[in-house]
């Protein structure tokens, strides 16, 4: 997929501004239907413990994102409903608790690391000979 996205201004640390940006007009959307409806999603998303899911509503609003400003730039309803996600906080709060999930996942209870007697040291008078 080629990234068609076009920028309203572009500067140059060492150049200054190569593409000076254009006051936009910033059209009046209507949002609440569709934002309502990724709130509930995102909200179904942080009451599972689904790494899977929580992950899939993650790359679903990107997408939409994405999809957005390749369609209606800038101002399409798809990435003004992420920025409102991610500004009130959803977004961030959905990877955290997938990262929390991540951890809970990768680590080991006592009671595993009992089993397995990680890092355990035996004496050496308790060692068993090796037989060959």
């Amino acid at each position: 997929m080629i990234n068609e996205a076009v920028s309203n201004g572009v500067y140059s640390l060492y150049n200054g501004w190569l593409k000076e940006p254009i006051k936009d007009d910033i059209p009046d959307v209507d949002l609440e239907p569709e934002l309502s409806e990724w709130r509930e999603k995102a909200e179904e998303a942080g009451k599972t413990d689904s790494i899977d899911e929580i992950s899939k509503f993650i790359d679903d609003i990107y997408i939409l994102r994405q999809d957005s400003i390749l369609k209606d730039g800038e101002y399409g309803k798809g990435n003004l409903i992420f920025k409102q996600l991610r500004n009130e906080g959803i977004l961030q709060g959905l990877k955290d608790h997938k990262v929390e999930l991540e951890n809970k996942e990768m680590s080991l209870s006592s009671e595993g690391a009992e089993e397995m007697k990680i890092n355990k040291v035996v004496p050496e008078e308790e060692q068993k000979p090796r037989e060959e």
